[in-house]
């Protein structure tokens, strides 16, 4: 997902391709170790030692317990259809992560500045309380409203209040080394998504669910103290604003429509597998743990997905991956979810390959946004086009909880929209493309 709200001024300041601003040559001492690099402004980071990585760390900690439920998502929906929420349709259940996707991503516009004032320790200590209340109250919850309220609304918030001073923190630590940094601190939200569902589906039997949430809470309460004490700020400037809402005069040229579009889309349709996935697996009379083992699989693909793009796009070009990217997403959805029926081996490869595919969302949309604005316009241009793409995460998961209730629970028309939305994330990526470099296939861009 495309997910980070870095503050408008560390943005600006990064390294992206088609920017003017760029680093010095790095200096080391005698041994090779590095002492620091210089952005154009004269800023100093530290980019590498020990103090430095120990935020890496720290992110890392945030990030783990912020996303443990977006990429667990499809777990506890599969659960709540079947028991507490058991009489509830499929869109209304989906509106509570719906609702929860949409907060996770659209809440953090407000919080860059505050992490530009305060530092990263005022966001995320209450985000840390926030995410560990969430899970405890999640094991009484009984009613729709009640875990509307508690996962859609505090669970939404917290994410919000712990990813967006985990991924600032880096920006204000590294500068050659942000993108490797950046996708080791995000491949901890893969890892939650790999060790959660395998934790619960043992003690959804054994413990039952109220006991199961406060486990999960258990789990991720190290991460949340590690990364309150770990993560630290360096750089600093006054509050200008308390609200931060999207800027629609970023919204004149043709090719940053059109990159709305494919992240709006994006958002649209990632849910979705994120999702459905489980309960589709127990609809075609699949058990139940492995319903809960696909979630772990597409997050071990997931974790591939963050770093390989990334690493890719370096040498090939960030829209160049990202096309392929959505190429894996389709055939994933199309080619090899919708055919699979019952199939163990079907099902678990279509959810790695999207989780492959799908990973490059958070690592590469930043980037190739990078390519299209100035780099002292990046602030402007980045929060206002993932604002607008933050109401695809709301209306994503509803919208195919409708299409469920519609067709009595036919998942062959979820898929099927879901992978047709992938379709209009590729023209819009190769439209933006061929504007740019035309249709030379070797172009790096």
């Amino acid at each position: 997902m495309a997910a980070a709200f870095p503050p408008i001024k560390e943005v600006a300041e990064a390294t992206l391709p088609g920017s003017q601003t760029t680093a010095s040559p790095i200096n080391t001492d005698e041994e090779g170790a590095v002492l620091g690099a210089v952005d154009s402004n004269g800023n100093t980071y530290p980019d590498g030692g020990r103090a430095a990585w120990l935020k890496v760390l720290g992110s890392f900690c945030a990030i783990f317990p912020a996303f443990s439920l977006m990429n667990t998502t499809g777990t506890w929906q599969a659960w709540l259809s079947e028991h507490q929420l058991a009489d509830d349709s499929q869109i209304r259940i989906a509106w509570i992560f719906g609702f929860y996707g949409f907060l996770s991503l659209f809440a953090g516009l407000q919080w860059g500045p505050m992490f530009d004032a305060y530092g990263p320790r005022i966001l995320a200590v209450p985000g840390s309380i926030g995410i560990l209340t969430m899970y405890c109250l999640m094991g009484i919850c009984k009613q729709f409203w009640q875990f509307f309220l508690v996962i859609g609304l505090l669970g939404g918030l917290s994410t919000s209040l712990l990813f967006v001073p985990a991924i600032s923190t880096i920006q204000h630590w590294f500068l050659t080394k942000r993108g490797i940094t950046t996708g080791i601190a995000i491949s901890a939200g893969s890892l939650a998504g790999i060790i959660l569902p395998v934790v619960l589906e043992r003690a959804f039997v054994r413990l039952g669910f109220g006991w199961s949430t406060r486990v999960a809470a258990l789990i991720l309460l190290p991460f949340t103290i590690a990364s309150c004490v770990l993560m630290e700020s360096r750089f600093h400037e006054p509050l200008r604003s308390r609200i931060v809402i999207p800027n629609l005069q970023v919204f004149r040229r043709l090719n940053i429509i059109l990159l709305t579009v494919a992240l709006f889309s994006m958002e649209l349709a990632f849910f979705i597998p994120l999702t459905y996935m489980a309960s589709y697996a127990i609809s075609q009379g699949l058990s139940t743990k492995f319903a809960f083992n696909l979630m772990t699989i597409l997050n071990v693909g997931s974790l591939i997905g963050r770093w390989l793009p990334g690493y890719l796009g370096d040498r090939l070009g960030y829209f160049n991956v990202s096309v392929v990217a959505q190429i894996v997403c389709i055939i994933a959805m199309l080619g090899l979810w919708l055919p699979s029926g019952s199939s163990h081996a079907l099902l678990l490869v279509a959810a790695f390959v999207f989780g492959v595919g799908s990973g490059s969302n958070i690592s590469l949309t930043p980037v190739c946004l990078g390519q299209l604005c100035k780099v002292e316009e990046y602030g402007a241009f980045y929060t206002s086009i993932s604002g607008i793409a933050s109401f695809g995460a709301l209306l994503g998961v509803p919208i195919a909880g409708g299409i469920l209730t519609a067709t009595n629970d036919d998942y062959a028309w979820i898929i099927v929209f879901g992978g047709l939305i992938y379709v209009i994330v590729l023209v819009a990526f190769l439209a933006v493309r061929v504007m740019a470099v035309g249709w030379k296939l070797k172009v790096k861009f």
